[in-house]
């Protein structure tokens, strides 16, 4: 039973990160599209669309690739 929950567990959390990474990537990229290379945080602060774009990518790299290792830190 035990086994069965941290299968479960560990299909949820890999499947909010991959969701997480699609989501970056996409804000990115529309944002780039619309001719904007900055938009405001949260709190105000700029960010830059291409490195939101970049994240994406890396995140969804780790998940797809070096998952087994990360979950088992």
């Amino acid at each position: 039973m035990g086994q069965y929950r941290n299968k479960r567990k560990d299909k949820f959390a890999r499947g909010s990160f991959v969701f997480l990474s699609l989501f970056m990537i996409s804000f990115g990229l529309a944002h780039m599209f619309a001719g904007e290379t900055h938009y405001s945080n949260w709190w105000g602060g700029l960010v830059f669309a291409p490195f939101t774009v970049l994240v994406g990518f890396f995140l969804l790299y780790l998940v797809i690739f070096k998952w087994e290792r990360i979950n088992n830190l």
